[in-house]
């Protein structure tokens, strides 16, 4: 036994890698979706990791083509990974007409949450797609929403407005101006940022009508950060939260 496991948020556009020891989280790490052996190189360069591979891999997708990340691990690490929803379920309590309808990386952050003792909450999911995941006080999913993300708009400019790709902001690193554009690539960089910021906030307005007592704002995803400061009222930064609930999905289904 080498006394550690992997955890793999695998998102449409970014992925997380968590090791995680017995005591905690080493630094997570990120990198591109389409680069599943880079991320797994640089995991296995961090500092104090045991010689041996690790114990367990265990995986969260947003997306369905999930075999090429598969046979990327077992090819590496000799270990084929669990699957979040697939070998193993979170276990949470949902409203949803069909609970396979929920993705598993929005059901991994409801049970972090609950398990943290953070509800009646809110959580935004700022990846490629917006989510909101609204949880009651009493611990149960209530249901949320769907909304472009950031990488999600950007591709729908490519697609219909394709002239200006040469003057959309990155896939990662938006930095809008403080004033009004005054050039195509300012006023792309402002009106995307705008319209993450504007859904949030509107998601957040809505959704927060529907508890007792006020949900407490939690933010996790890629593009969390730009919302942190930007919207009214108090909002929490978890960007782990996703891995969180992958790590005691797997313990609580999984190990004795």
């Amino acid at each position: 036994m080498s006394g550690w496991r992997l955890y793999l948020n695998v998102g449409n556009s970014t992925a997380q890698a968590g090791v995680w020891t017995g005591r905690g989280w080493a630094p997570v790490l990120r990198g591109d979706t389409g680069k599943a052996l880079e991320l797994l190189e640089a995991v296995l360069r961090l500092p104090n990791l045991p010689a041996e591979d690790p114990d367990v891999v265990a995986a969260c997708f947003s997306r369905p083509d999930r075999e090429p990340w598969l046979v990327t691990v077992e090819a590496r690490l000799g270990l084929r990974p669990l699957v979040l929803g697939q070998d193993f379920a979170a276990p949470i309590q949902t409203c949803y007409r069909d609970p396979r309808q929920l993705g598993a990386d929005r059901a991994a952050n409801v049970l972090a949450a609950v398990a943290a003792g953070e509800h009646p909450c809110l959580i935004l999911d700022a990846g490629t797609c917006l989510t909101a995941d609204l949880v009651g006080a009493d611990g149960v999913h209530l249901g949320g929403a769907i909304a472009p993300g950031l990488p999600a708009a950007r591709a729908g400019i490519l697609a219909g407005a394709p002239h200006l790709a040469p003057h959309l902001p990155p896939a990662q690193g938006i930095s809008a101006p403080a004033g009004a554009g005054v050039d195509t690539a300012e006023n792309l960089a402002l009106g995307l940022e705008s319209a993450l910021v504007g859904t949030a906030q509107a998601l957040v307005d809505h959704l927060q009508q529907m508890t007792e007592s006020p949900a407490e704002v939690i933010l996790t995803g890629g593009d969390a950060r730009l919302l942190e400061d930007r919207l009214r009222g108090p909002a929490q930064l978890r960007l782990e939260l996703t891995l969180e609930g992958l790590r005691l999905a797997y313990e609580a289904t999984t190990l004795p």
